[in-house]
């Protein structure tokens, strides 16, 4: 990763651009700014996570079989269809709830001997928040294209091969499947480095942990990823269309009512259990 961001520098300021600029969010002072901020993300996403992921379970024996990338099996008809579907209506019907979970900026308060790691990891939040912001709520049918690439499908391919393939498999060989779940999920909700997000982004590590761990497939975890980051960046996008919303409002977390919560939840449960069910790994441990 050191290597492939020498030759990004390199890279950009051989033909002139400010690649500082770019990565802080200053995109008036370069052309291009947000393409190249793009595929930086993209590289980011493919050779941190996803390289890393192959190499390791290139090490440690066959690919497809330690990041799981096998279809899940099931006996019903068009099982792993069902399967795949079942689980991307899980994460979408839990939105109410990870939502709930996301805190807000009065109710995080570190000791003082943590203010100063505090102060800077709020002030990076909010610069990743305003540069997201900008991105999203461009107006352009092209642009939301390239935003669902970089930031729905390429976390949920890479993302889900390097925490759940490769770091969740190698912790279940060690502890119990559920200890494994709960563990990646906070790993994976730690390496965003986002205060507020971080027991929300917990839940859903450990929903798509669970998704592997019942079917023995990446995949029902991989298109759920997808379609919970889909979602968000095309909602943007229709926000930005009717010109309702701005970059601040984007992020602000909303109030969830009770009513709301629990029909969320007992949609959750309902499809949960139809998906245990429609899998074939029935184990009554979970």
């Amino acid at each position: 990763m050191v290597l492939m961001g020498t030759f990004m520098l390199t890279m950009t300021e051989g033909i002139g651009i400010d690649l500082q600029a770019i990565l802080t969010g200053a995109w008036d002072q370069s052309p291009n700014a947000k393409g190249i901020f793009q595929l930086t993300q993209f590289f980011n996403q493919a050779f941190t996570w996803g390289a890393a992921a192959f190499l390791t379970a290139l090490v440690l024996g066959n690919p497809k079989k330690e990041l799981a990338l096998s279809a899940p099996k099931s006996s019903f008809p068009f099982g792993p269809l069902i399967i795949s579907i079942l689980a991307a209506l899980i994460l979408v019907v839990s939105m109410p709830l990870v939502e709930a979970c996301t805190l807000r900026p009065d109710q995080v308060s570190l000791p003082d001997w943590l203010k100063d790691w505090e102060f800077q990891m709020k002030q990076n939040e909010e610069r990743t928040q305003m540069i997201l912001g900008r991105l999203f709520l461009d107006e352009s049918w092209g642009m939301l294209l390239v935003n669902l690439v970089v930031f729905a499908l390429m976390p949920a391919i890479c993302e889900e091969l390097f925490f759940r393939g490769v770091i969740q498999n190698q912790l279940s060989k060690r502890f119990s499947p559920q200890l494994a779940i709960i563990l990646t999920g906070f790993v994976f909700s730690a390496v965003h480095f986002q205060i507020y997000g971080l027991f929300s982004r917990a839940l859903l590590g450990i929903l798509l942990g669970f998704f592997v761990y019942q079917s023995g497939s990446l995949i029902p975890g991989i298109v759920a990823h997808f379609c919970f980051n889909g979602i968000q960046v095309i909602g943007a996008f229709v926000a930005a269309q009717s010109g309702s919303v701005s970059v601040e409002e984007l992020f602000e977390p909303s109030a969830q009512s009770v009513g709301m919560l629990s029909v969320s939840a007992g949609l959750m449960g309902l499809l949960l259990f139809l998906f245990i069910r429609t899998t074939s790994k029935l184990d009554q441990d979970l």
